[in-house]
């Protein structure tokens, strides 16, 4: 009995062990096909710049201050657009979820949300709120609001009823079924809407930096490739990478430590 539960216990670990060892592998196959095509002479240094000198790009970046005075409008405007945008989702959400018939008629259309091409309307976003943070922030909200509120919705109206009626019987109040019946219940599905409406930000207050903006790393990114310094853009782009990777490693860390992981 111990050896087998011992085992188990040992699983997980040999899982996730597996998944990191994957991922550096697939880092190294990446990193190793580049420098194979740059040094290799098949592809030109101006479309593909080699390794070395994107390093060296991305260190004088590091050292300078623009770089960082860039992060700092890209990562307020993240955190920003994120906690509005989840905020609205799951309150309209937990709202259209009340009743199934209202549930029923707004799906099709927070599905609708999931899949219009937002970036039609970027141009009227920079109209109403300018080029400054105010239009990066209100344009990513738009778009991270629909699958967390979809997703939220979806997991609040889709409660097994056996669960709402044992806390019926044991006379449980409205707020206690929401909370500790119908939340708990629906979390892995509003954790997803949370991390797809995540990503939808990031690549939405990027993206809006790079249509129209006066700061940001996507204005830096588009600055660069607009004056041709094509190891510059590089290098922002694997900057970006990185902030973004630890942003959602944050963002993971907070849902494994809430209540109901």
């Amino acid at each position: 009995m111990s050896v087998a539960v011992g085992a188990s216990a040992r699983a997980p670990g040999r899982t996730r062990a597996r998944v990191r060892a994957l991922r550096i592998i697939a880092v190294i196959v990446v990193a190793a096909g580049w420098a194979a095509a740059s040094y290799g002479g098949f592809a030109s240094a101006v479309i593909l710049p080699p390794p070395d000198v994107v390093l060296r790009e991305l260190l004088d970046l590091l050292r300078g201050g623009t770089l960082w005075q860039a992060t700092l409008v890209t990562a307020m405007e993240l955190v920003v657009a994120f906690v509005l945008a989840g905020l609205l989702g799951i309150v309209a959400g937990f709202l259209l979820s009340r009743t199934r018939r209202i549930a029923a008629a707004m799906e099709p259309l927070l599905a609708w949300g999931y899949v219009f091409p937002f970036a039609l309307l970027y141009p009227l976003f920079v109209t109403w709120f300018d080029a400054g943070p105010e239009s990066k922030i209100a344009y990513a909200v738009v778009n991270g609001f629909f699958p967390i509120a979809f997703n939220t919705m979806r997991g609040l109206s889709n409660i097994d009823e056996r669960y709402l009626k044992l806390a019926k019987a044991f006379r449980a109040s409205r707020q206690q079924i929401d909370w500790h019946i119908k939340v708990g219940a629906a979390w892995p599905m509003i954790v997803s809407g949370l991390r797809i409406g995540c990503g939808m930000v990031m690549v939405t207050v990027v993206l809006g930096e790079v249509l129209g903006a006066n700061a940001g790393l996507g204005f830096e990114i588009q600055q660069a490739v607009n004056t041709f310094q094509i190891a510059k853009s590089y290098a922002l782009i694997a900057f970006l990478t990185v902030l973004t990777g630890i942003l959602l490693w944050v963002m993971e860390r907070a849902f494994k430590a809430s209540r109901y992981a």
